[in-house]
């Protein structure tokens, strides 16, 4: 059990040498616009107290976009 555990561990590690964990983290939302987005931004989505919020209270959405 032992050998095994040291075994992943190692091969964990040499698996974050690769790029790809090694790569930038990236934003993706600034909080306060949807720039950047795809979607219908205009009508479903909107931003509140800087989170992503779908849907509406008052009126309805012609279709689900989540």
């Amino acid at each position: 059990m032992r050998r095994f555990f040291a075994l992943a561990v190692i091969g964990i590690y040499f698996l974050c040498l690769t790029p790809t964990c090694r790569a930038e983290a990236k934003s993706l939302f600034d909080g306060k616009t949807l720039d950047g987005w795809e979607g219908d931004i205009k009508n479903t989505w909107r931003i509140e107290d800087g989170a992503i919020v779908g849907g509406s209270l008052d009126r309805v959405v012609p279709h689900n976009e989540f």
